[in-house]
């Protein structure tokens, strides 16, 4: 699924409200746009410390989508 069909699913950013969904999009706007002022020290900093529950997060919203 295309990551814009599925953060626009009807209810689903609603009903997970335990994901921060704009600090992500913002992120990927920041890395995409802005790549030469991107603070490596912050990237390193969401890698270590933030990323694994996301992926923990949307893991588990992903099994609960029918496939």
């Amino acid at each position: 699924m295309h990551s814009s069909r599925f953060l626009t699913a009807p209810g689903l950013v609603a009903s997970h409200p335990e994901v921060p969904w704009q600090d992500a999009i913002a992120l990927r706007h920041v890395l995409v746009h802005r790549y030469f002022g991107v603070d490596l020290g912050i990237v390193l900093r969401l890698v270590t410390d933030d990323l694994t529950p996301l992926e923990h997060a949307v893991r588990a919203i992903l099994a609960e989508l029918p496939s």
